[in-house]
């Protein structure tokens, strides 16, 4: 057991200053073509979960900052939004089916950027153009919760059915209704984190990660080819791999953390890339003064 954890740090500095040389040396890339084997997956893979393991770690404490907040009544930075968009929620009628409001006009409801977060709309009301643009929509059936990139392009949504919550029973849904359901779903989300999202999260980082430079490991390969470099398709992926690295790492957490940074990640991967080309072309320059 001693052995194993001191390797911890030898295997931290290795994973950094491959990450480093990734995005700061030609004759990293050398050597990559040279010394180093497979294609790549392995350390992709580790820096997959490594990026998962750093949301993950976000996520526990942003968790942990809203459990201290029902449980104590803590205002940190972290809940300044929630108890702003909680302070606003007004009482619903729920007949064990629907929901209904007094008044007839839909609700919003904005966080402390005065954007709309909830919409509570019972008697569809909101135009279909506007409801993808509202994170949570609450229907007379049903609470649809919808997600998309910062531009608002790919949106996504789900909707849970009020019976899954509420039950059958008639009642009257009050701001210590919700908080009591909150309350309840962020005191079990650490252990959804653990045994759920981090290994779901470490997963899908590194199969996206693999379709997404499939296309560039091919264009690599044709490009070699066609300049007489006998690459092979397990080193050229490598190259790809290796180059990738500090994006598989950052790319996740910065959109987590710093959404607005993500141009800034996307600089580092085409760094890297024209390293890594210009490290095939050293290396075929030096090969070819070497041989004649």
């Amino acid at each position: 057991m001693t052995t194993i954890f001191s390797k911890v740090p030898h295997w931290f500095n290795t994973i950094f200053l491959q990450l480093w040389l990734s995005i700061s040396s030609v004759s990293f890339y050398q050597r990559v073509i040279l010394s180093y084997n497979g294609y790549g997956v392995k350390y992709i893979l580790t820096l997959s979960f490594a990026s998962s393991l750093l949301c993950s770690i976000y996520m526990l404490h942003y968790i942990d900052n809203i459990r201290q907040y029902f449980s104590y009544g803590i205002i940190s930075q972290a809940v300044v939004n929630l108890d702003h968009i909680l302070s606003q929620f007004p009482e619903l009628k729920y007949d064990g089916t629907k929901i209904s409001l007094e008044q007839a006009e839909p609700i919003y409801i904005n966080n402390i950027y005065n954007r709309p977060i909830v919409a509570i709309d019972p008697d569809n009301k909101i135009p279909a153009s506007n409801k993808a643009k509202i994170p949570i929509l609450l229907t007379s059936r049903k609470i649809l919760f919808s997600f998309g990139d910062t531009q608002k392009n790919n949106v996504n949504n789900f909707q849970v059915d009020y019976k899954q919550i509420f039950g059958n029973e008639e009642q009257v849904i009050t701001q210590a209704t919700t908080r009591a359901l909150l309350e309840k779903f962020f005191s079990a989300a650490p252990k959804v984190v653990i045994y759920g999202v981090f290994p779901l999260i470490g997963l899908l980082i590194f199969l996206n990660t693999f379709f997404e430079k499939s296309f560039i490991i091919v264009i690599i390969y044709l490009l070699a080819h066609f300049m007489s470099i006998k690459f092979s398709m397990k080193i050229c992926a490598r190259l790809v791999m290796f180059a990738s690295g500090a994006f598989v790492l950052l790319q996740p957490i910065t959109l987590l953390v710093a959404p607005t940074y993500g141009n800034f990640i996307w600089i580092i991967q085409i760094w890297a890339n024209l390293l890594m080309i210009l490290g095939i072309l050293k290396f075929t320059n030096h090969n070819f003064f070497k041989n004649n």
